[in-house]
């Protein structure tokens, strides 16, 4: 599934994990009306939602026949208020008020283009965004033709009453209501807030949240009080972006406030883990490092705002979650025939220990320290192979490495020491775009982009090996869109949509065989291997190759997805001499 552009589904779960924030329990706490309508069929999808009084809600609905922008809603309240926890509440005056208010039904429209070069930095068209939203929808009054998938959104009366129950059509919605934050709330945390930050000027794109993101909004509220980030230009005041914003931000501010009321030092540590940034040596910035698994903002959610625990005991399973939680960062940086390089990023305030060990093998595990706020790198040898009279057996499948943090166990595969060839020679066609945080953090693998439509192939020729390469194109060629082949030796090629050719290393000269043809919606280049990209080891001839796709739509890899500040693509190994007579 792309994670880039979601397609709504009609079931609850799913409209849950969209509807105020991004994480995939936030709808079911977050709704305070049902409306009654004629023109069309408005069911709710959330019975107990949790709202907060004075702020905007959303609730995930589905729609059947036409339906106008605003509906009617109707608000009852009880005789007998109740609290959270299901008790009277002393604060709250008894009585019975009903009241119609108009609530405005909010489609999913579009998606933040996350992939893509964002739209607020103007100056940086082909860089990816890695600060990529857990949820990346935007929200509009323009119904889709056949959208069924909504949301209601009612702005919740600062007074509204414990105990309040919302009717339609025979369905009740019974809220659980909490206050508005204190306005001095986050700049109270920002006092406890540690010092131990990643120091430097921030990137938009790899340190900030998306500011077209309407669900990552809480973060700039949080950030800008923890860490003085500068806010981005607020929506337009009651647009649907807005409203979901502002609904976002009104929980999480919330959520921290009941955490606050027991522990202030707890608050302040899960506000850090929000909005968490590491130094890595080779980004041009801070990265952002915050919680970004939807389905841990999700478990967070539902354990503060769990009825059945007092504050006290809710501080203590936040405690719990967040020292018990694995919180590092962990992608393949690189790889050779004799190690990988891991890179590990440590969002915490503490010291992180990690122990690496290869599944096949029982030796002695690796451990490695990563320090507060920062990302290293670890260079773990691979596995000893095999040999028959002193050669080693190459081993074509794929490794796993296995890697334990805090009681927690993950399994990462890697690639292997070399790819053999076929008789065709070998072929790559998903060029995928750069990692980012949220497919990091979740583990996920980016699917190839189709804006980005790339083949690349090491293929035999009568007189050796050839390098082909075709690019797709929506635009008349320009020298902005290119194809950068790079070698395990750092050489590169970089072949122009135009046909202009770039040779660093000059490894062509006097090669011959460069060929390029341009059409309306692609060019082709093919050329010699070069001779000196062959590394001869024992019987195996190998070919280390990394292909990017460089473009105004942005850029993308193969074989291998890397993070956006890497300089090249990363190389496979393809042993050109392995070929078997069955090929």
């Amino acid at each position: 599934m792309n994670p880039y552009h979601r397609t709504m589904r009609a079931d609850a779960r799913h409209l849950q994990s969209l509807a105020v924030a991004p994480i995939k329990v936030i709808a079911a706490l977050a709704t305070l009306m049902i409306a009654t309508v004629s023109a069309a069929d408005v069911r709710p999808l959330a019975s107990r939602p949790h709202a907060v009084r004075g702020e905007p809600l959303l609730v995930p609905i589905t729609v059947e026949g036409s339906v106008r922008e605003s509906i009617s809603v109707r608000l009852e309240s009880v005789n007998e208020p109740t609290s959270m926890r299901g008790t009277p509440s002393a604060n709250t005056p008894r009585g019975s008020t009903n009241q119609t208010v108009s609530a405005r039904i909010l489609w999913p429209n579009r998606a933040v283009n996350q992939g893509s070069p964002a739209a607020s930095v103007d100056d940086q068209s082909t860089r990816a965004r890695w600060a990529t939203a857990c949820n990346d929808l935007r929200l509009s009054s323009a119904r889709q033709s056949g959208a069924r998938d909504a949301y209601l959104a009612i702005d919740v009366p600062i007074d509204a009453r414990d105990g309040l129950r919302i009717i339609i059509d025979g369905a009740t919605v019974s809220p659980v209501l909490h206050d508005a934050a204190s306005v001095t709330l986050l700049t109270d945390l920002a006092v406890r807030a540690s010092a131990l930050v990643p120091s430097g000027a921030l990137d938009p794109l790899l340190s900030l949240p998306d500011p077209l993101a309407p669900f990552e909004r809480f973060r700039f509220e949080i950030g800008g009080a923890l860490r003085g980030w500068n806010a981005p230009n607020a929506f337009v005041r009651a647009s649907p972006d807005d409203i979901a914003a502002r609904a976002t931000s009104a929980l999480w501010r919330a959520a921290l406030a009941r955490i606050a009321a027991s522990s202030v030092g707890t608050a302040t540590e899960l506000a850090e883990l929000l909005v968490a940034q590491c130094q890595d040596e080779f980004a041009s910035a801070p990265i952002a490092a915050w919680i970004a698994d939807p389905r841990e903002l999700g478990a967070l959610l539902a354990l503060i705002f769990d009825p059945s625990r007092s504050n006290e005991q809710m501080v203590e399973g936040i405690v719990s979650w967040m020292r018990v939680r694995a919180p590092l960062l962990v992608w393949i940086d690189n790889d050779d025939s004799e190690s990988i390089t891991l890179a590990l990023g440590n969002p915490s305030a503490d010291e992180q220990v990690v122990r690496l060990q290869w599944l096949a093998q029982s030796d002695a595990p690796l451990a490695a320290v990563v320090a507060p706020s920062e990302v290293v790198r670890v260079r773990v040898p691979r596995p000893i192979m095999p040999s028959i009279d002193g050669v080693a057996i190459v081993r074509s499948e794929t490794d796993v490495l296995r890697l334990e943090h805090r009681g927690q166990v993950r399994s990462i595969s890697v690639p292997p020491t070399s790819i053999a060839s076929s008789a065709s020679g070998v072929a790559w066609s998903g060029f995928r775009r750069p990692l980012d945080l949220v497919s990091v953090a979740t583990g996920t693998e980016l699917d190839p982009d189709p804006a980005l439509r790339t083949y690349a192939a090491l293929r035999p020729r009568l007189d050796g090996w050839e390098i082909f390469v075709e690019a797709r194109t929506a635009t008349q060629a320009n020298a902005a869109d290119r194809v950068i082949i790079v070698s395990a030796l750092g050489d590169s090629i970089s072949i122009a949509a135009d046909g202009t050719l770039e040779d660093v290393g000059n490894v062509l000269v006097g090669a011959g065989g460069f060929e390029f043809r341009s059409y309306a919606d692609r060019f082709r280049a093919s050329f010699v291997l070069p001779a000196a990209w062959i590394e001869r080891t024992g019987a195996q001839g190998i070919v280390g190759l990394g292909f990017r796709r460089v473009s105004e739509a942005g850029e993308a890899d193969a074989p291998y997805a890397s993070v956006p500040w890497r300089a090249s693509a990363r190389v496979a190994r393809v042993d050109i001499l392995s070929r078997t007579e069955t090929d």
